[in-house]
């Protein structure tokens, strides 16, 4: 069985990462490599994503990672950032 809960929102994508702000604890992002998710549609999606995320989660006021990417508009709320 599948469970597909809303973890968040995608801040920026850089080359390498997808930067997901927490959409339940406003103090945490989660930078997550690109080889650890797929998209389907409008959202991210990740396999077993509380044991990868945990690897990830980063306080949201840390810098952003550089690199090569497009961002989001500023005040637009990204794509939904979904785990299973």
């Amino acid at each position: 069985m599948t469970i597909n809960a809303l973890i968040g929102y995608v801040a920026k994508e850089t080359d390498d990462l997808i930067v997901v702000f927490s959409e339940s604890d406003k103090k945490v992002r989660f930078d997550v490599p690109k080889s650890e998710i797929a998209v389907a549609g409008g959202s991210v999606i990740i396999q077993n994503s509380q044991s990868v995320l945990s690897r990830y989660k980063i306080k949201r006021s840390a810098p952003f990672p550089e690199g090569k990417g497009s961002s989001p508009t500023p005040g637009s709320a990204g794509n939904g950032y979904t785990g299973t």
